[in-house]
């Protein structure tokens, strides 16, 4: 049964035990840095990585504001920066992380990518999990605190989490700058983590009022979420639908949430175990 628990969000049951299972230190770990000519190179590497079973213990593939007029400043400001960059990693026995690392070197490097070198990638390391500290000193933020200090409460970010077939990637990066145009929201960046098939997009929206932006948001949100649908992926790979989300279940699942109602229904009657998590709502 757990593997009906497991993402149900608790919908289904209570945690009563836990068991901890400790795996040994790796023999070896390295992390690497490329940096790519175009997210499409990189993303080209990717693919060619696992369709020949490597797997990274860590990858981080990002592509900050792709928009034409960033773009050409950066190459302008600086010519050999990288439009994406990808980190990875690679743990194990001293053998298989030697064999892993060369392959994908050189993977890279047949999509255009040059090393970034070690300190860039121990930097990584060492502060990949200071996004929100990451975010507040952008350019964005910095211009926020010192000319438009009475509108950044009304700046609002949102993060897409969609997981998709490979082959629609691509597509799907493709069609998002018009979808945010639409709800004049603004793009900050794309990103891929652990797989090539879990694509994630930070937003951002500005409004005279909160209220406003966060409409700019929502509407965005949402039609990304429904295109991923409509690509054959799914809505959220790491967050969950929780709350915010459930309307969407019916469009994602289809009769399929009838199933799940069913089984909430037999194992859970009174429906107090996490009630409306799923868009499993009282009726």
């Amino acid at each position: 049964l757990h593997h009906l628990f497991i993402g149900a969000e608790g919908i289904f049951g209570i945690i009563t035990k836990a068991m901890l299972r400790v795996f040994p230190m790796p023999e070896r770990r390295t992390i690497r840095a490329f940096g790519f000519p175009s997210f499409e190179d990189g993303f080209g590497a990717i693919v060619e990585m696992f369709a020949i079973g490597l797997t990274p213990a860590l990858l981080d593939f990002s592509e900050s504001n792709p928009s034409l007029p960033h773009r050409m400043l950066r190459r302008i400001l600086s010519p050999s920066s990288p439009s994406a960059i990808l980190y990875l990693g690679f743990e194990g026995f001293k053998e298989e992380v030697a064999a892993q690392e060369s392959r994908a070197i050189r993977i890279c490097q047949e999509f255009g990518a040059w090393e970034l070198g070690p300190k860039e990638a121990q930097h990584f390391w060492d502060t990949r999990h200071r996004i929100a500290e990451r975010y507040y000193r952008s350019p964005l933020f910095a211009l926020g605190n010192t000319l438009l200090t009475n509108l950044m409460k009304n700046l609002k970010y949102d993060f897409v989490h969609v997981s998709l077939p490979a082959s629609q990637v691509l597509e799907y990066r493709r069609r998002c700058p018009e979808i945010l145009s639409r709800h004049h929201a603004h793009l900050l960046e794309y990103a891929l983590w652990t797989r090539p098939e879990l694509f994630s997009v930070v937003i951002v929206g500005m409004a005279l009022t909160e209220s406003q932006a966060v409409g700019k948001i929502a509407g965005a949100v949402n039609e990304l979420l429904a295109l991923a649908q409509d690509l054959g992926g799914s809505m959220e790979y790491c967050h969950g639908v929780g709350l915010r989300l459930g309307h969407l279940m019916e469009r994602e699942l289809g009769y399929g949430l009838e199933v799940v109602k069913g089984i909430k229904s037999a194992l859970d009657p009174d429906n107090i175990m996490n009630p409306g998590k799923l868009g499993l709502l009282e009726t």
